[in-house]
């Protein structure tokens, strides 16, 4: 099972360079169904939930926490209703989705066999095909360390 410290260092491989754009992410998140941030990677520093209230670095970034806290509940509602509209029409229901906040990209990807998602904020000028993909193997690692996890409420 993954430890809260190896969450983020999980998330921190969001930010690795590739060699087709100069680019990062701004914020690669592990979430609640409900858009709760548990753990957040953001340029190069590691935000669990806890250490969020009231330090000063969070506001330094090009994201605040109300704009990550927004991002994640708009998408989980865009997420939802296309998971809907898929299953109503039967349509191939994927699992994730992308929309597109202001000058962002939010990208929202399942974790398979949790209750969590994994989202990813990006620049518009930042290639949606990579952040898909590194989505999609950041969840892959995250699924495999977190099996049989199961949240509770408290």
């Amino acid at each position: 099972m993954l430890h809260s410290r190896n969450i983020a260092k999980v998330l921190q491989q969001g930010f690795k360079p590739s060699q087709l754009t100069d680019e990062s992410p701004l914020a690669v998140a592990l979430i609640t169904r409900d858009g709760e941030l548990l753990s957040t990677a953001m340029e190069k520093s590691i935000i669990s939930n806890s250490q969020v209230e009231g330090d000063s670095s969070f506001s330094k970034s090009t994201l605040s926490k109300n704009d990550l806290k927004i991002y994640s509940l708009v998408a989980i509602r865009e997420y939802h209703s296309y998971q809907k509209t898929q299953a109503e029409s039967g349509g191939k229901v994927e699992n994730w989705h992308a929309t597109t906040i202001g000058e962002r990209r939010v990208l929202l990807y399942s974790i398979e066999n949790t209750d969590l998602l994994l989202l990813s904020v990006t620049r518009l000028s930042y290639p949606g095909d990579i952040a898909l993909i590194r989505s999609q193997i950041l969840s892959e690692t995250l699924a495999a360390g977190l099996q049989g996890f199961k949240l509770t409420a408290h």
